[in-house]
C-alpha cells in the first residue's frame, strides 16, 4: 500500500460572533490513532472527518505508530512531532530507518480479511496535526461595508530525503496540499480547490524503473525527470497563498492549518535475493507558518487585519510565542490633506487623516475617537486604525483625537488646530482718482486692502504709474490676505499734458553785408523748436538767417506742443545789424558765353548815413546763324538800363581787395518798364584779374529774361573807400 504522505491544508470558517465560535470548537485533550494515520481527538469525541480544530498551544508531542503490516517484520528508527509550536506555527520531523526481512518470492505472510495470504513486505509511517486561529478581525477603511476578497499567505520550509540502500528496495515519500473553505457569498455550501502534490519514489540499483519526483500545483517547481540514482535529497521552500475567498469585515472569523506526513518502504519486486533496506526522512523542524516576509492576508489598500491568538498585528505575523499582556496604548498620527502656508492658514477645505498604530505584538487598534471645537464642531468614533475628518468652516478649528486598542488601552488625547480662510480680500482704489503730468517720476497708484478672515497680508498696496504720455489709464492692483486668497482690482489715474520751456540764448550784433548764419534753441520737452522773423531787415529759412539791410532784427523761437506737452511760451531775441562800411564801386566789361556777348557798365555808392544809389547799363547780343529766317540769320541785341538803384551792400572793406558789392533796383528792358535786377560785382584787386560779374533781370511776373555770371573776358571793376568828408 502507499500512504498519501504529507498534506498541508488551510481551512477557513465564517464566525458570526466570537462567543458563538468558541462554543462550537471542542478542546483538544489527546490523540487518537487508527489504521490510516494519526488523528486528533477531543472531549466531544472525534468528528466524522477526523479533522478536529485545535485552539491554543499544544505542548505535548503527538505519538506515532507504524502503519502497515503488523508483526515483527522490520524496524523503524524514530519519530518526533511538535504539532503546534506556537500561534501560527507547526513543526514536525518524521524519520524512518528500516528493513524488511527477505522471504521466498519476496513476499510476507499476513492475515488479510481473516485469511493468511502472501502480501508485499513493507513498513509505513505517518502522522498528522493542525491548529485553528479563531479571532481574526479585518478592519475596513471608513465607509466600507460587507465582505472583502482576500487570501492567506503561508510559508512551508523543510527537507525531503529518500534512500534505497539495498537492491530489491522500493522507498517513497509524497506530499499533498489540499485547501478547503466554506462559502461566503452568500453563506452557502463549502467549496474545495485543486490538490497540489509532490511524490519522490526511489528504487534499488537492480530496478529497471527509474528514480523520479513528480509534482503538481504549488510544488510543480520541485518536479524532476527520472534517473538511475538511488537517492533523492532536496529542500522544500514554498511561499504560497490560498485561493481567494470572501471574508467578513469588522467581526471575527477563523482558519486552520493542517500538516500530514508519511513514508513507505517495500520489496521492489525486481530482486528475490535481498531484503528491502532503506531510509527516509521528512524534516519540517523549520517553521511551517503564516507568511513572515509578506502580509499575513492579501487585502486591498485601506484594509488591515489583527489577531491576538494568531500573533497578527496590522497584517504582519509577528512570531509564534505566546503574546504578553498588552498594556501599551496605540499612537495616532494626524496628517492634513494639505500643508498650511508659512502663516499657518489654509484657503481651501482640509481633510485630516488619522492613522493609529499599536505596539508590535499588541492587541491591535480597535477605534479612533475625535472631536471638533471652535469654528467647526462635532465628534465621531471610527472603527479600526484609520479615520478621516473633513474641516470646512472658516476660522480656527481645534481637532482633539486619540486611539483605543482591543485590550482597552487609550492614548493621551492629542490636538491639532487648523485655520481656514476661503474668502478673498476687498481692494478699494484711492479716491479721488490721482492725476500726474507727463514724465513725472515716482508716480504711483495705491489702494487699501481689507479682510475679515485671516487679515490682509499688506495694506495699502501700490504700483508704478506710466506717465510717458497724456490720457486716462488704469492698472491692476493685487490684494492678498494672510491665507493666500487674492483679489485683483483695476484702479484708474490721469496723466495731464506737461508744460515746457524754451532755452534761447541772446543773439550777438551783426554788420550789414555779413554772410547768412544759423541760430539754435532747445525745448525742455525735447521737441524741436521753430524760428521766425518778427521784424527787421532779415529773412529766415529753417534756422538760417540772411541779412537784408542794416537795422534791428527780432527773431522768435516757438514750440507748439503735442499730445503730451502744452505749447511752450515763445521767446524773442533781437540783434542790431550795423551799417556796413561806406564806399563806391564802378566797372565795365564784357563776357562771352554760349554764343552770347554780354556788355555792362555800372556805378554804385553807399554812405554810412544809409544813402545809396547808382546806375547800371547792360546789353546782350545773340549771334545770327547766317541762314534761315531773318531773326535767325542776323545778330540780335537786347538792352537794359536802370531807372533806380534801391539797395547797395558791400561785403568787407571797399578799399581792401577782394571786395564785393551787391546791388539791386528797377529799370527798362528794351524800353519797357517794370523790370527788376539783382547784380553782384567783385573787385579781384588787380586790373583785369579776378574780377567777376553776375546779373539777373526779371520781368514783372518773376520770369528771368536775361542772366549771366562769371569772370570778365575784358574790362575792369574798381572799388574805392569813400573819404570821410564825402560820407
Amino acid at each position: 500500500m502507499k500512504l498519501n504522505a504529507i498534506a498541508l491544508a488551510l481551512t477557513s470558517v465564517l464566525t458570526l460572533a466570537p462567543l458563538q465560535a468558541q462554543a462550537q470548537l471542542p478542546s483538544v485533550v489527546g490523540v487518537q490513532v487508527n489504521g490510516t494515520g494519526v488523528r486528533l481527538a477531543s472531549e466531544a469525541g472525534p468528528d466524522a472527518s477526523g479533522l478536529l480544530p485545535v485552539i491554543g498551544i499544544l505542548n505535548a508531542d503527538l505519538p506515532f505508530r507504524l502503519i502497515g503490516v503488523p508483526g515483527p517484520l522490520g524496524a523503524y528508527k524514530d519519530q518526533t512531532a511538535h504539532p503546534v509550536a506556537g500561534p501560527g506555527l507547526l513543526r514536525m520531523t518524521l524519520d524512518l530507518d528500516t528493513f524488511v526481512p527477505f522471504t521466498t518470492g519476496g513476499q510476507c505472510n499476513a492475515l488479510v480479511n481473516g485469511v493468511n495470504q502472501a502480501v508485499p513486505c513493507g513498513n509505513s509511517l505517518g502522522a498528522q496535526t493542525r491548529f485553528v486561529i479563531d479571532d481574526i478581525i479585518i478592519t475596513p477603511p471608513p465607509g466600507a461595508t460587507g465582505g472583502v476578497t482576500t487570501s492567506i499567505n503561508f510559508d512551508v520550509d523543510g527537507q525531503v530525503f529518500v534512500y534505497a540502500i539495498n537492491p530489491g528496495t522500493r522507498i517513497d515519500a509524497s506530499i499533498s496540499l489540499d485547501s478547503f473553505f466554506p462559502g461566503f457569498s452568500p453563506f452557502g455550501a463549502p467549496f474545495a480547490f485543486a490538490e497540489s502534490t509532490l511524490s519522490a519514489e526511489v528504487f534499488g540499483f537492480d530496478a529497471p524503473a527509474r528514480t523520479g519526483v513528480t509534482a503538481t500545483g504549488i510544488f510543480a517547481p520541485f518536479a524532476s525527470g527520472s534517473s538511475f540514482d538511488s537517492v533523492v535529497d532536496f529542500p522544500i521552500s514554498v511561499r504560497a497563498s490560498t485561493p481567494d475567498f470572501v471574508a467578513p469585515v469588522g467581526v471575527p472569523f477563523l482558519f486552520g492549518l493542517t500538516l500530514s506526513t508519511g513514508i513507505n518502504i517495500y520489496n521492489s519486486g525486481f530482486s528475490s535475493q535481498a531484503s528491502p533496506f532503506g531510509r527516509a526522512k521528512l524534516d519540517f523542524a523549520d517553521t511551517i507558518s503564516l507568511a513572515t516576509s509578506r502580509p499575513a492576508l492579501n487585502l486591498p489598500p485601506g484594509y488591515t487585519v489583527n489577531s491576538v491568538r494568531g500573533r497578527i498585528v496590522n497584517n504582519q505575523f509577528v512570531g509564534g510565542t505566546a503574546p504578553p499582556a498588552d498594556t501599551t496604548a496605540p499612537a495616532t498620527t494626524a496628517t492634513p490633506s494639505r500643508i498650511p502656508n508659512a502663516n499657518g492658514w489654509n484657503n481651501t477645505d482640509v481633510a485630516v487623516s488619522l492613522n493609529a498604530a499599536d505596539n508590535a505584538g499588541g492587541s491591535g487598534v480597535k477605534e479612533i475617537q475625535y472631536s471638533l471645537t471652535g469654528a467647526q464642531g462635532g465628534s465621531g468614533v471610527s472603527g479600526g486604525s484609520v479615520a478621516s475628518v473633513p474641516i470646512s468652516a472658516e476660522g480656527a478649528t481645534t481637532l482633539t483625537y486619540f486611539a483605543r486598542d482591543n485590550a482597552g488601552n487609550a492614548e493621551t488625547p492629542k490636538t491639532l488646530t487648523l485655520r481656514i480662510d476661503k474668502t478673498p480680500p476687498t481692494v478699494t482704489c484711492a479716491s479721488p482718482v490721482p492725476t500726474f503730468v507727463v514724465g513725472q517720476s515716482g508716480a504711483a497708484v495705491s489702494a487699501t486692502v481689507s479682510d475679515g478672515g485671516s487679515g490682509p497680508a499688506a495694506s495699502p498696496v501700490s504700483a508704478a504709474a506710466d506717465t510717458s504720455s497724456a490720457g486716462t489709464f488704469s492698472l491692476p492692483l493685487l490684494g492678498v490676505d494672510i491665507a493666500g486668497n487674492q483679489t485683483s482690482q483695476s484702479c484708474g489715474y490721469v496723466v495731464a499734458k506737461a508744460g515746457q520751456t524754451i532755452a534761447f540764448d541772446p543773439l550777438p550784433g551783426r554788420t550789414e553785408g555779413d554772410p547768412p548764419f544759423t541760430v539754435s534753441a532747445t525745448a525742455s520737452s525735447g521737441l524741436p523748436v521753430s524760428f521766425s522773423i518778427v521784424s527787421g531787415p532779415a529773412t529766415i529759412a529753417g534756422n538760417t538767417i540772411t541779412l537784408l539791410d542794416s537795422g534791428t532784427v527780432i527773431v522768435r523761437a516757438a514750440q507748439p506742443g503735442n499730445a503730451s506737452y502744452n505749447p511752450a511760451p515763445s521767446v524773442d531775441r533781437s540783434f542790431v545789424v550795423a551799417i556796413g562800411p561806406a564806399g563806391r564801386m564802378h566797372g565795365h566789361g564784357q563776357l562771352d558765353q554760349e554764343g552770347k556777348h554780354h556788355r555792362f557798365g555800372f556805378f554804385v555808392w553807399q554812405a554810412r548815413t544809409g544813402n545809396e544809389g547808382g546806375r547800371l547799363e547792360y546789353d546782350v547780343t545773340v549771334r545770327g546763324s547766317g541762314k534761315g529766317h531773318d531773326d535767325d540769320r542776323h545778330d540780335r541785341t537786347d538792352r537794359f538800363e536802370s531807372t533806380a538803384v534801391t539797395r547797395v551792400t558791400f561785403s568787407g572793406s571797399p578799399s581792401t581787395a577782394p571786395a564785393t558789392v551787391v546791388f539791386s533796383g528797377v529799370g527798362r528792358w528794351n524800353g519797357h518798364a517794370v523790370y527788376t535786377f539783382e547784380a553782384r560785382a567783385t573787385d579781384g584787386g588787380k586790373p583785369g584779374h579776378g574780377d567777376t560779374f553776375a546779373l539777373t533781370i526779371r520781368a514783372a511776373d518773376g520770369s528771368v529774361v536775361a542772366a549771366v555770371t562769371g569772370p570778365l573776358s575784358d574790362g575792369n571793376i574798381v572799388s574805392l573807400r569813400v573819404p570821410p568828408h564825402r560820407r
